[in-house]
């Protein structure tokens, strides 16, 4: 997705949002902190193009994305902000929480349909997740030094 947003000219710079705690998952399977380290090395190849931001670790739970979109909107305020989701996300942003009064009247939402992106691999996290879990290799699916960490950490396993 990030590939095809940047390639395009579409934004300037991406910035990533991992959900410190998904408000309708009870547990995640890494730490939050291993999960932004992998996400920064799956994407360092980017450059100063792709930026992951921990910002949700400085937001009261629940952690709903209108408090992370407000927290963004106040970390850059002159820039022209948008959402970029998948077509499955984009069906149902007008249900989250907030969507119409913090969230829909200060960001465009750019949509990529990962089903049909040009020369994309069709795999989603929950697959690779499994394939680490049952001792399968995930390359190329997750960048070589993201799979080090993972493995070294003893993450997924």
């Amino acid at each position: 997705m990030i590939r095809q947003i940047l390639s395009n000219d579409l934004v300037d710079k991406v910035v990533i949002v991992p959900c410190f705690q998904n408000p309708w998952k009870k547990n995640h399977p890494a730490s939050f902190d291993d999960r932004i380290e992998i996400i920064k090395k799956e994407v360092e190849w980017f450059g100063k193009m792709v930026d992951v931001s921990n910002i949700e670790a400085s937001i009261e739970p629940p952690y709903y994305s209108y408090k992370s979109l407000s927290a963004l909107r106040k970390e850059y305020p002159e820039d022209e902000l948008y959402i970029i989701c998948g077509t499955d996300v984009a069906d149902k942003i007008h249900l989250w929480k907030n969507y119409d009064d913090d969230i829909k009247p200060y960001f465009g939402v750019i949509v990529v349909d990962r089903t049909d992106s040009e020369g994309g691999i069709k795999i989603s996290s929950t697959q690779i997740r499994e394939m680490l879990k049952d001792g399968k290799e995930v390359y190329p699916y997750v960048p070589e030094k993201a799979l080090k960490y993972i493995l070294e950490n003893k993450i997924y396993g």
